[in-house]
C-alpha cells in the first residue's frame, strides 16, 4: 500500500489572510525547519536551541562571548542560558575563559576539539534544509525570505 500524497495547501493572498492564519503559517514553517534540524542534530546529542547557542559562541571566536550577551542574543533568560551552558560544558563542547579586560568576568568559547564538529554540523544541516525545505524555493525567493526575516527580527 502506497503512502497517501499530501495535497498542496491553497495559497492565500496577503489581502485575504487573517492575522491568525499568518501566525499559524509562520509557526508551521518554524516547526518544519526545527524538526529537520532536531532530527539531524540527534546524532550529536544536541537540540536545535543548543546548536543555535553553540553557533553563536562559535561566531564569537577566541575572544568568546559573555553569558549575559548570549542570553540577550538568544532572546532567553539568564537562568535558562546558564543551565544550557552548564550542560554544554559538561558535554565538553564549550569552555569558559577569563576575560583579560575584567578579572571578575568570564566568557564562553567553543572548545578547540569541537570546532571541526561545528563545521561538520553546519554543512550537514545546510544539506538537509536544502534538500527538504529550500529546494521548494528559487534562489531569489530564498534570499527574499531570509532578508525579510532579518528585517522583521530587528525590533
Amino acid at each position: 500500500m502506497s503512502k497517501p500524497t499530501k495535497s498542496p495547501k491553497q495559497i492565500i493572498s496577503l489581502a485575504e489572510m487573517s492575522t491568525w492564519q499568518s501566525g499559524l503559517t509562520q509557526m508551521a514553517v518554524h516547526r518544519v525547519i526545527r524538526r529537520y534540524c532536531d532530527d539531524f542534530l540527534q546524532q550529536y546529542g544536541l537540540t536545535t536551541m543548543q546548536w543555535l547557542i553553540i553557533g553563536t559562541i562559535y561566531d564569537a571566536g577566541d575572544k568568546g562571548i559573555r553569558v549575559t550577551e548570549l542570553a540577550e542574543k538568544a532572546g532567553t533568560t539568564l537562568s535558562y542560558m546558564t543551565t544550557t551552558l552548564n550542560k554544554l560544558e559538561d558535554m565538553r563542547i564549550i569552555c569558559r575563559i577569563d576575560l583579560p579586560s575584567d578579572n571578575r568576568s568570564r566568557a564562553m568559547i567553543v572548545c578547540d576539539h569541537f570546532r571541526s564538529t561545528c563545521i561538520e554540523i553546519e554543512e550537514g544541516i545546510r544539506d538537509v534544509l536544502r534538500q527538504h525545505i529550500y529546494s521548494r524555493l528559487t534562489r531569489p525567493e530564498l534570499e527574499a525570505y531570509i532578508k525579510t526575516l532579518q528585517i522583521l527580527a530587528d525590533d
